[in-house]
């Protein structure tokens, strides 16, 4: 049986690479056709900033979450990206990183890898 990796021809840790900016696009190409039908948004939260103030975090969990909107209107697709505004966002921008975390202690020195 094959591995995730070997299948895709893919790194895990391109999983652990921080987004560090905002997106924003109105239309995204679309192949096929966007049923009528299909009219709201899908909004979905992933882990963005996991390297906060030379610190790595040890488990996509504790990255900083960005909020991920794919919006659905007259058979077209746009897609926004946002920081979910909190305090450990705002620390973060500041360059430290004071929170507990699923697997990344703030009182433990800084690891190099996930």
């Amino acid at each position: 049986m094959a591995t995730t990796e070997a299948a895709t021809g893919s790194d895990y840790r391109l999983g652990f690479t921080s987004q560090d900016e905002e997106t924003r696009v109105e239309g995204l190409p679309v192949t096929g056709e966007v049923p009528a039908w299909l009219t709201g948004a899908l909004v979905r939260v992933t882990p963005a900033l996991l390297e906060v103030g030379g610190r790595r975090m040890a488990h996509w969990f504790d990255g900083i979450a960005m909020l991920n909107r794919f919006g659905f209107a007259d058979g077209k697709v746009s897609y926004a990206s946002r920081f979910l505004d909190s305090g450990a966002y705002r620390d973060a921008k500041e360059g430290e990183w004071r929170h507990s975390g699923f697997a990344t202690d703030p009182c433990r020195p800084a690891s190099r890898t996930p």
